[in-house]
This record gives C-alpha cells, structure tokens and sequence, in this order.
C-alpha cells in the first residue's frame, strides 16, 4: 500500500490557518520574486501552477495567489505523526519521503478478510480525526511497489484510492508510458526507445535480457520496473539508515549575480558540505552540480572522481568543470546553485594520499573543523574562502567577535603567516584531546 499526504506542506499550512482555505497558495522557503515553490495547493495547481516553479512565473499565470514562508519544524512534526500512525497498521512500514510511505498490509489483509479497501478507509478516516479535515491521503494499493504508486498517483485529485488488482496489471502496463514509472531514471525513456519500447507493457522477458546485456545492472533493474516488479524488497525503517548524499543548495536574490557572488557561494557551499562529510567520517566520489538562471530553468549534471575526496577544493574544482559541460559559464548564467556529493564511502577505507601536502591539508582541515565546532562556524577558515568574506552572512556573523585591524600598525605578513603555519602544525601534531583546549588559550591570548 502507498500513502502520499495531498500537497502535504500547503494543505498544513490551510488547516493551521482557516483563513488560507480554498485559495491559490503555495509554500516557498524563501518569499522572494525568484524562489521556488515547493508545495502548491490544490487551488494554485488547479490554475496551472506546479511544484518547482518559480514565484515570479507563478504570478504570472495566477496574480491572486498566496505565498507563505515554510515551517520545516511543523512539517517533520506532522510527517513523524502521520507514519507512526501507519505503524499502528503494520510495523512494515518504508518511508519513501516526508509526505511518501509504503506499507506491506499483506497480513494484515489476511487477517480482515481479505479486503485492502476497508484498511486504507480506516486510514483515510484516522488521518482526518488526528490532524484535521485539510489534510487528505492518496492512496494506491498493488502486489508491488512499483505498481502500489502508480496505482497512488494515477488519479490527479485530493484523497484519491485505486487498487490495482493481479488481473488488471498486465492492462495498466500496456496503457502506462514508461516515464510514469517510479524508478526510471532521466534519459531511460530515450534509450528505451531505442528498443521500440514506449509502454511498460513493451518490455517482456526476452527484452529484460537485452537491456541487461546492454546496460548491466542499471538495464535488469529498469526492465524488473517496466514489468511491475520491485528492484528491491520493502524496507521497513526500523532505524535510522546511513546518509546517501551530502549537499547544498543557494539561491542567489539578484537576478544577475557577478562573478565573486557566485563562485563566493559556490565555495560556501562546497565547505559546508565537505565539513560535514569530515564529521562524519566520509568521502564522496561523485560530484552533482545544479544551476538554474533567473528564468527558473535548470541544469545539472554529475561527474566521479577516481578517488573519493572530502576536500572542498576538490569538489569546487569539480564543479567549475561540470558547469562548463553543462555548457554554460558559471558567473553569467545562475542565480540558484546546488551541490550534491553521493557515491559514499568511509574515509578509513580511501586510498592514502602519497603526496605529503595532501595528507597535511587533510589534518589541517579536520584540525580547523573542530575549532569552528567549538567557536562558531567559519571562526578559521582556509584561505580559499578569502573571496566569499564580503558576501556571506556567516563570516558578517562572526565579525563581531575578530579585531578590527584597520587602525593598527601594518605589520610583517610573510612573519604573521610563517607563525600561523608554525601554530597549525603543532596543532596537527598534537592528540586530538589537547587540540581544542590549546585553541581556548591561542583565542584568549589573541
């Protein structure tokens, strides 16, 4: 069985507020003429405004509508309720996404009598009576995952129920485009076409191998998805997993930014995400870079490494590359940006570096990680964020807390900087125990 909360983030909004009931709204993170809108309402979607879009499209297309701030902490609250009560059906219970879940009520149907359609009632129903008459379900029922949201997102209305049964599954194959499916990934529709296969009830047996022989493992599992099948068992969450990706997004409020802007926040981005892959102890070889311009079009595109790094001047570097394989010269063309790091793996298990400044900057890193840790983030930084000093928010945070050096003496800065490299390297040397309370007495003596 698949759930999807209806607009979940803008429906909770209207049941919060009666005021926004039966309006064209939609939920933004930041209220501005160039951002995103990530969960329209029923009323705005009705009018032909869709989720991704920018406000200012957006307006164009529906004058009237309402933009509202989001509130991250209100809708993981809900998401949280909302699957603890689908774990009161069944414990098996794979949360797909925030307002997403899949639930194996195969027991459970067993035991009532073998009718699917009373449980998802019975949901439908307590869902209403815990969060209120807004908030509204989808749901799709099939002996798959694959076919349970398609079943689930067929129906292009609130508190829709379709349940796809063993006979009727070969039917819906043949009338479903493959794009439709879940799972299939961009670029398969093309590459599927090759095959004479635009339906997922194209794909037979025979033409499972095909793909497998053509393309590997990527091949067997998109034929398994085209016939139906689900390329992995339910997985209920009975804990939490491991992070897949690590990454960053920025949208930029000019509408032409210059250069120092975005490359500035570029590096930003690629130091917060690698500072958290440092914490946590992994490093990631594929490199995802996302830029949309002020019209609000796209366009991303991946690229790995041969090594994994954790280096956020390796993975800036790798980023300026993509974006010029995108085709598109960084500082002209974005005003939203976006970092993505995936292809994980433990930075115990990375190839040793041989070069010796390699290994230095890694210490030198993890050494400045835990002083920002301690005294704010970006308390230290290295010397390749000195572009993005004057336009981030977070170095203007900290400037309170630094000398103002303008009216002091100049002084010798090969001197300052031979000791600076003298104070790191005996940091790097030390244990990492004693590490932080030497950096206490270099800020108090400073």
């Amino acid at each position: 069985m698949f759930v999807d909360i209806n607009c979940c983030f803008a429906s909770l909004e209207q049941q919060a507020n009666p005021f926004w009931r039966g309006i064209p709204m939609g939920v933004v993170r930041k209220p501005k003429l160039w951002s995103v809108i990530s969960a329209p309402s029923f009323e705005a979607k009705k009018r032909g405004v869709d989720t991704a879009m920018t406000t200012g499209d957006a307006w164009e297309i529906c004058p009237e509508m309402l933009i509202v701030h989001e509130d991250a902490d209100k809708y993981r609250y809900w998401s949280g309720k909302f699957w603890e009560l689908l774990k009161s059906f069944t414990p098996l219970v794979e949360v797909f996404s925030v307002d997403e879940a899949f639930a194996d009520i195969t027991q459970l149907v067993r035991d009532n009598g073998g009718d699917p359609m009373a449980i998802a009632r019975e949901f439908k129903q307590k869902l209403t009576k815990m969060a209120g008459e807004w908030i509204t379900c989808s749901i799709g029922i099939a002996n798959s995952k694959v076919m349970a949201k398609l079943a689930g997102e067929s129906q292009k209305k609130p508190d829709s129920l379709v349940w796809i049964k063993d006979d009727e599954i070969e039917d819906w194959r043949r009338r479903t485009p493959v794009e439709a499916a879940c799972g299939i990934a961009d670029g398969w529709k093309e590459r599927l076409s090759h095959f004479g296969i635009t339906k997922m009830g194209d794909v037979t047996d025979a033409m499972v191998l095909r793909l497998q022989r053509r393309y590997k493992k990527p091949g067997l599992m998109t034929g398994w998805i085209c016939q139906g099948k689900d390329p992995e068992p339910l997985k209920p969450n009975k804990h939490k997993e491991r992070r897949k990706a690590y990454g960053n997004v920025r949208e930029i409020s000019r509408p032409h930014p210059n250069f120092e802007e975005v490359t500035g926040w570029l590096k930003i981005l690629c130091h917060e995400a690698a500072m958290r892959m440092r914490a946590d102890g992994v490093c990631g070889k594929t490199i995802h870079f996302f830029g949309s311009d002020p019209a609000g079009y796209g366009a991303s595109k991946q690229y790995s490494l041969q090594y994994p790094t954790a280096n956020e001047l390796t993975i800036f570097e790798t980023c300026v590359h993509i974006a010029k394989l995108i085709g598109k010269d960084l500082p002209y063309h974005f005003n939203g940006i976006g970092v993505g790091i995936t292809n994980l793996a433990c930075q115990s298990a990375q190839t040793i570096s041989l070069f010796h400044d390699d290994q230095c900057w890694m210490h030198i890193m993890k050494t400045l990680d835990k002083i920002n840790a301690e005294w704010g983030p970006l308390s230290v930084y290295p010397g390749f964020l000195q572009e993005a000093k004057a336009i981030t928010p977070m170095f203007k945070a900290n400037q309170s807390m630094h000398r103002d050096i303008e009216d002091e003496p100049e002084f010798d800065e090969q001197a300052e900087e031979a000791e600076m490299l003298e104070v790191l390297w005996e940091l790097y040397e030390m244990p990492d125990e004693n590490i932080l309370e030497e950096a206490r007495e270099l800020t108090y003596t400073s």
